[in-house]
């Protein structure tokens, strides 16, 4: 009679804890629940101005073009990449990172003359180092530039082989 007993108590133990579980997750859902209906405290998000749809909203243009001459980047290209035939005239939308320092690896998302948004990458080792000055001033958001570019591998990444600033407008 002994092991049926202990098979009483482990089913009477799994029938607490299950109501303890249930608890729990009724005293979660309620906390979570009222939480959100608290007022915030952050500014309302303004509602997105009006666009044609499918189409990304491109950042208003700066007004100053930056004075910089057209920089070429060393090192793009290799086996698996294809240069791009001509120049495309693009406006920066957005950065990977904070700045273009940090968007080596998270890329730059340009917005090309048909309005079609795509991420640019910019291997800032291979700007040479009297022009790296100038790549915060030509990558500001809405900035205009001219790039050049090679698609890499079976994922058509662009790697930019030459930018060059244009004036706004």
């Amino acid at each position: 009679m002994q092991p049926e007993k202990q098979k009483f108590s482990i089913i009477r133990w799994a029938r607490w804890a299950m109501l303890i579980a249930a608890a729990l997750v009724i005293l979660i859902v309620a906390v979570l629940f009222i939480m959100g209906r608290r007022p915030s405290t952050q500014e309302p998000i303004p509602p997105a101005p009006e666009q044609e749809p499918g189409r990304a909203p491109v950042p208003q243009p700066r007004l100053e073009a930056p004075g910089a001459a057209e920089i070429t980047i060393a090192g793009q290209g290799g086996p698996g990449c294809e240069a791009e035939k001509k120049a495309h005239e693009v406006i920066v939308k957005e950065m990977g990172g904070k700045d273009i320092f940090e968007s080596y690896k998270k890329g730059v998302l340009l917005t090309d003359e048909q309005g079609v948004t795509n991420k640019y990458y910019l291997d800032v080792d291979g700007v040479p180092e009297e022009k790296k000055s100038q790549l915060p001033t030509l990558f500001a958001a809405g900035s205009h530039l001219k790039v050049q570019y090679v698609i890499c591998g079976s994922g058509g990444l662009r790697f930019l082989t030459s930018v060059q600033a244009q004036p706004n407008g």
